[in-house]
């Protein structure tokens, strides 16, 4: 009786350990999946940027420093809006709407006036696309390491 016990326990494990497989087994990820994990991983470049942007210390950088990283904030928030062209339309907009002011901000960077006016200008333009990132972020399910 023990061993009929046994067997039967077995059988239940192995029958749900290869139900388990079969549900676990590598899916194949849709268009759409890996648009956003492109999305997610743009974004996040653009959070490091944005955070180094904002970590410069207007004490000891000078207007280069402020340029060059304005140039890597530039460049990584032209990857968010590559990579936004395979997601739906809605993620697009809520995006594409906040990055117009930072676009601006960064285009026309002033270089005539203090490092940390420079900084806070480009800091206040970003605040809606901030707002838009964390919700797009949050609504595919991004998971970010250093959010901005």
């Amino acid at each position: 009786m023990h061993i009929r016990k046994l067997s039967m326990l077995a059988a239940g494990v192995l029958a749900a350990t290869l139900a388990l497989a079969a549900c676990s087994g590598s899916a194949t990820p849709t268009p759409q999946g890996d648009a956003e994990a492109a999305v997610c991983t743009a974004l996040q470049t653009w959070s490091d940027e944005m955070r180094a942007f904002e970590g410069l210390d207007s004490s000891t950088a000078s207007i280069e420093d402020v340029q060059a990283q304005r140039d890597k904030v530039s460049a990584a928030w032209n990857d968010v809006k590559t990579a936004l062209a395979g997601v739906s339309t809605a993620d697009q907009a809520a995006v594409q709407a906040g990055g117009e002011a930072l676009s601006a901000a960064l285009k026309d960077l002033p270089t005539d006036v203090p490092v940390a006016e420079a900084i806070a200008g480009v800091k206040t333009a970003a605040e809606p696309l901030k707002a838009a990132y964390q919700e797009m972020g949050n609504g595919m399910g991004c998971t970010f390491v250093t959010p901005y």
